[in-house]
């Protein structure tokens, strides 16, 4: 059974069918419609990266580049996206909002910097938010136009507006 929303009644359920395994309860904060939806899509394996997405991972992981996430999400959220496309191999870090000293995205990728020791650190993003945590980190940002995001360019932004211009920047041409 999975709980959407907070039900004012409270639930029945046989501890006998959730002791023998048959039933379990499962339940999530849920933010906007969209996050239930995505966590219940990771979830169900039914999520989706944009096409090129995993294959510039894969190739900036085989050229010996570390590799963290910083999302504003739940834990949970996180998990399951990370599970959904099974990103741990290449992954050094997973960072989220729900994350113990996070008080905003900067501090994700100060905990993320400490791990990797930081040299040759880029932020890539498609929001304000990680404009602003590469700010704080001191740490060069390129703006993904091709994300979920519409965040204006500022002045001093390196743009990519698609997978093959980020590989450029990251990597180099081929």
């Amino acid at each position: 059974m999975m709980v959407l929303g907070a039900p004012f009644a409270p639930l029945t359920v046989s501890p006998f069918d959730l002791i023998m395994g048959r039933r379990r309860i499962m339940g999530t904060p849920a933010g906007s419609r969209k996050d239930l939806h995505d966590t219940l899509a990771f979830a169900a394996g039914h999520g989706a990266m944009y096409p090129g997405a995993r294959r510039l991972l894969d190739e900036l992981h085989g050229a010996g580049r570390a590799l963290a996430l910083a999302s504003n999400c739940s834990r949970r959220y996180l998990e399951s996206f990370v599970r959904a496309f099974s990103l741990e191999p290449i992954l050094l870090a997973a960072r989220c909002a729900d994350d113990g000293g996070i008080a905003s995205k900067g501090d994700m990728v100060a905990q993320i910097l400490e791990l990797s020791n930081g040299g040759g650190a880029v932020m890539v993003g498609d929001r304000d938010s990680d404009r602003g945590a590469a700010k704080a980190n001191r740490l060069p940002f390129v703006l993904f136009a091709g994300g979920f995001s519409s965040t204006p360019v500022e002045p001093g932004d390196v743009v990519a507006q698609d997978y093959r211009e980020l590989r450029e920047l990251l990597l180099g041409p081929r």
